[in-house]
């Protein structure tokens, strides 16, 4: 088992890749009208995973790699 250091970040960036397309196809198809809610929401717990995750710090190095 990997560091949970290491391990969340990399779950969050892809977590939040599938919400994004999962919700913006969904919600583009569904309800054209509603999609800001399923952003709004994202940019509401966003800043919660962040705040929570003492390794924001590592997701910039993180990412280069991925």
């Amino acid at each position: 088992m990997g560091k949970p250091e290491t391990f969340r970040p990399a779950v969050l960036a892809y977590l939040s890749i599938l919400w994004w397309t999962v919700v913006g196809k969904r919600w583009g198809h569904q309800h054209s009208g509603q999609p800001l809610q399923g952003w709004m929401l994202l940019f509401q717990l966003r800043p919660t995973f962040g705040m929570n995750s003492p390794t924001s710090e590592r997701r910039s190095p993180q990412r280069v790699q991925v």
